[in-house]
């Protein structure tokens, strides 16, 4: 069968979001499948943005062949009629979800209606296939396992030891929404240093303590070649005693892709411990997983250098993968022979 997806205006650019879709689209592309609609644009007017995007997702309906396979990210802008019409020319179609907002307090029923519409879906890990099928999903569902992160120049590796005055924690993302941030005066530490990366400081530096230094804000492009540290920490929440709130509870079950970033830049990670990614890292010994930001202080002082080297060993085999499309590519895999099989 011959395989397609339909691209669209990515606006926010220099968003993780419009990195992560556009990273699946060129490794769709490594793995033969076609655009169908107009050519990837990033139109910053967003009534123009968006009226390229219903453009194109018409123009590739139409061009459609039948009995084909359709690659689709989730959410996008007329997902409902690119279903009806692709079970009209009796197509199959293959969805990569991006973001659940059922998992945001949002009616649930809604996006299980429409996700249920998808002959595959890929979802981000074994926790958000066990909530979706929880809800009543039947059909065919991957787990991604890890969201790739494209990058054409390489990077500096990590040193092989840790710093032995200073542990510096990496956190890139939008500063103003983690609220978190303004708490980590709270965290016992005596040599740690909390590295930022990312939109609205001004909004939260009056609040931050001493051991927080801003280092900026680059595209997602760009980050990757700045970013130094010792671990990069994924957590969300108001709170450093563990990951609350709406926010800190979609972590259950979501792939950050400030991971898959973090991992890029040869950084192992600091999890929260009831995190979706958790046993990923344990498993594959890519860092660690924690209750709380107060373990750091467990962390200055039983973290040797042979375990960090490990951990850095073994991020150097991910990065790899990472950079190179695996983990989407070895879903599309999976999900193509499973429509193979069909009837």
């Amino acid at each position: 069968m011959r395989k397609f997806y339909i691209s669209k205006n990515y606006s926010a650019k220099f968003t993780a979001s419009s990195k992560a879709k556009i990273d699946c689209e060129i490794i769709a592309e490594k793995n033969h499948y076609k655009n169908l609609g107009l050519r990837r644009e990033t139109l910053s007017n967003l009534v123009l943005g968006r009226l390229y995007t219903v453009v194109s997702v018409f123009l590739g309906l139409i061009r459609m062949p039948f009995n084909s396979i359709l690659l689709l990210q989730y959410p996008t802008n007329l997902i409902r009629l690119i279903f009806f019409i692709a079970r009209i020319k009796k197509s199959k179609t293959i969805t990569i979800i991006h973001d659940l907002d059922s998992l945001r307090e949002a009616p649930v029923e809604n996006e299980i209606s429409l996700l249920s519409k998808s002959g595959i879906v890929i979802a981000h890990n074994e926790e958000m296939i066990r909530f979706l099928q929880g809800q009543g999903m039947e059909n065919k569902i991957i787990s991604l396992d890890l969201f790739d992160y494209l990058m054409n120049e390489p990077r500096n590796e990590i040193n092989s030891t840790v710093i032995s005055n200073t542990i510096e924690i990496v956190f890139a993302g939008n500063l103003a929404k983690s609220t978190f941030l303004q708490h980590i005066g709270k965290v016992r530490s005596q040599r740690t240093v909390f590295k930022l990366y990312g939109i609205g400081f001004d909004l939260i530096k009056d609040h931050c303590p001493h051991n927080i230094v801003y280092e900026g804000f680059y595209s997602p492009n760009e980050l990757v070649k700045f970013i130094s540290g010792t671990f990069g920490l994924v957590w969300d929440g108001d709170s450093v005693d563990t990951c609350s709130g709406t926010a800190g509870t979609y972590l259950k079950y979501n792939n950050p892709h400030k991971m898959s970033l973090y991992l890029l830049s040869g950084l192992p990670v600091l999890v929260w411990s009831r995190s979706a990614t958790a046993g990923f890292v344990s498993a594959n010994k890519l860092g660690l997983a924690i209750n709380s930001l107060q373990d750091i202080a467990n962390l200055e002082n039983n973290l040797t250098t042979d375990e960090y080297k490990l951990m850095l060993d073994n991020v150097r085999i991910i990065k790899e993968k990472i950079a190179a499309g695996h983990f989407l590519t070895a879903a599309l895999s999976l999900s193509e022979k499973d429509i193979s099989s069909w009837n």
